[in-house]
This record gives structure tokens, C-alpha cells and sequence, in this order.
């Protein structure tokens, strides 16, 4: 059976980025379309969110549970692309508290506990 996970490719429009997930059991249109406010250097995913690093050391965080209503639809080309903009992004933090240079890698990494059932995720950018 095909795997269902998602795959994923990036493009570069003018100063904006566009992260698309695809399903191999529908490669004819994209699962989501992601917009960045820079180039992506670093994507990764956990779950329903998604993580993505810029060429400008900005985070960017989406929620893929979001509700479709409260993102911009294209209606340039058929079908209309659902434009998710990032649910955080950290180019709003003071600019002393945020990291200025090209996001390399971007991971999650387990954090554990004393309470195996208690444990959480982080984020960790070199």
C-alpha cells in the first residue's frame, strides 16, 4: 500500500516562500499551501504542525487543524488555493530576544519527564 505521509516541495516567489504538503494518493493538488514571509531554509514537521526556519532567521509555526475560514483563498487559477499563513512567527519578538541569521536546521526533539505520560515537544535551532 502507497504510503500516505506527506511530501513536500518549496518555492520561491519574489520575496515570499510557498511550502506545499502532497499526498502520494493525490499528487495532482497540494494538501496544504504554506506561505512564508522569506525563503524557507529548514522544514520540518510533527504531527498536525508544521515548522519552518527562514533565510531571515525568523520561526514559522502552522497549525494545520486551523479552520480554512480564517486564511486567504486564491481564485487566480482553478482550483482556489487555500493560502495558510503561519500561526506564530517570531519576527514579531524585540529584536534582541530573536535570531537574526539563517535559520540551518530546524528539529523537534522530545523533552522528557519524570512522568513518561507528561512529555512535550520543543524546538531547537542551532
Amino acid at each position: 500500500e502507497p504510503s500516505t505521509e506527506p511530501l513536500t516541495i518549496q518555492a520561491e516567489s519574489e520575496s515570499r516562500c510557498v511550502l506545499c504538503t502532497w499526498s502520494v494518493r493525490e499528487p495532482s493538488c497540494p494538501l496544504q499551501t504554506l506561505v512564508a514571509s522569506n525563503l524557507a531554509t529548514s522544514v520540518c514537521f510533527h504531527s498536525y504542525l508544521v515548522f519552518a526556519g527562514l533565510a531571515d532567521g525568523v520561526i514559522c509555526l502552522w497549525d494545520l487543524r486551523e479552520q480554512s475560514t480564517i486564511h486567504c483563498r486564491s481564485f487566480l487559477k482553478q482550483p482556489d488555493w487555500l493560502l495558510r499563513s503561519p500561526t506564530y512567527i517570531s519576527a514579531n519578538l524585540e529584536r534582541d530576544k530573536r535570531h537574526l541569521s539563517s535559520v540551518v536546521s530546524v528539529k523537534i526533539l522530545p523533552e522528557s519527564n519524570s512522568d513518561d505520560s507528561a512529555k512535550t515537544t520543543t524546538i531547537q535551532t542551532p
